[in-house]
């Protein structure tokens, strides 16, 4: 998918991914959202001086799969993506939002913001949200941050626009179904 490389400048960015785990994705639809994941990370260069990526998975408590600096190497990146385990839980988008502002849009977790390098989060959701969205993403679009958001099935597009970055016509990708994934 090219909407990463339309919207960012440069040849370089740290790029977050929150992934919905909740159980309405359903374990039978997480090799898709895998494949997607997998697909994204495989079109674009990464390395120390070019695309860094992180993921993290939203339910009930949302969980670090890894963070910008745990692997050096795009292979070493895809081959964890493909080895993904699913969760479930509850779909709780705004705790995913302030989690990864606490622990990723940071030195600490090695953010390269400091350095001028633009911070990207990518949110895949299904929509089905449980918790509230305004003060979590009202902080992030106070910031220099980029968010997209990608809604699955019957996502809710109101919840899509709370969540993205403006210009929303080019931040907010609402996929029909999960196998649009593929296309």
């Amino acid at each position: 998918m090219s909407f990463l490389k339309d919207v960012i400048n440069g040849a370089a960015a740290d790029i977050i991914f929150l992934v919905d785990s909740s159980w309405s994705i359903r374990k039978e639809h997480f090799q898709l959202v895998r494949e997607f994941l997998y697909d994204v990370i495989k079109s674009l260069a990464a390395g120390e001086n070019d695309f860094r990526f992180a993921l993290v998975w939203f339910n009930g408590s949302p969980h670090t799969e890894f963070l910008l600096n745990t692997y050096r190497s795009k292979q070493e990146v895809l081959s964890h993506v493909s080895n993904m385990s699913y969760t479930g839980g509850s779909n709780q988008t705004g705790k995913g939002l302030e989690y990864v502002m606490q622990n990723h849009l940071t030195e600490a977790a090695r953010s390269r913001a400091s350095d001028g390098v633009p911070q990207v989060i990518v949110v895949l959701t299904d929509g089905h949200l449980k918790d509230a969205l305004a003060l979590p993403s009202a902080e992030l679009k106070s910031t220099d941050v980029k968010v997209f958001a990608i809604g699955v099935e019957d996502a809710d597009e109101g919840a899509l626009k709370e969540i993205a970055s403006e210009p929303l016509n080019m931040h907010i990708f609402n996929l029909e179904n999960f196998t649009h994934f593929m296309t």
